[in-house]
């Protein structure tokens, strides 16, 4: 699974899974983390990289590699590392965008992930790796 999708469809596609002898422990492991991934209400964080107090960060540095010393582009590289979903951009002062879809922040975070499933279910929203280890996948 690389796209979030709903409870119901996880579910099933859990099920799909090889019959181990710990298959049962794995299903309810995995199905549990995925609601808890679904309930977590939405924060700009998971979309645009941004600091501990929520501030949008720029990005500083064209290229990121280890070597670099400039602080704000480390900063906006472990940022952006946390963020659970890919191809997000700031459209203006109150609008994420995700390819034609136009978010107003307003609207956005009174909602939760599941609502965002539902929210934009006509496109694919890709996850990173960071929200497939929450997960646990």
């Amino acid at each position: 699974m690389k796209h979030l999708i709903g409870m119901t469809d996880f579910v099933l596609d859990q099920g799909k899974k090889p019959n181990t002898s710990d298959f049962r422990e794995r299903f309810v492991v995995n199905v549990i983390n995925y609601a808890n991934f679904l309930k977590q209400p939405l924060k700009l964080w998971m979309f645009i990289p941004c600091d501990e107090d929520g501030n949008v960060l720029e990005k500083s540095c064209e290229v990121f590699d280890d070597k670099c010393r400039y602080c704000a582009c480390r900063e906006y590289q472990k940022a952006k590392e946390r963020c659970l979903f890919e191809g997000f951009e700031i459209y203006d002062e109150e609008t994420l965008r995700f390819k034609d879809i136009f978010i107003e922040y307003s609207d956005f975070f009174k909602i939760d992930v599941e609502g965002l499933e539902y929210y934009c279910s006509s496109t694919k929203l890709q996850l990173t790796p960071t929200a497939l280890k929450q997960i646990g996948l």
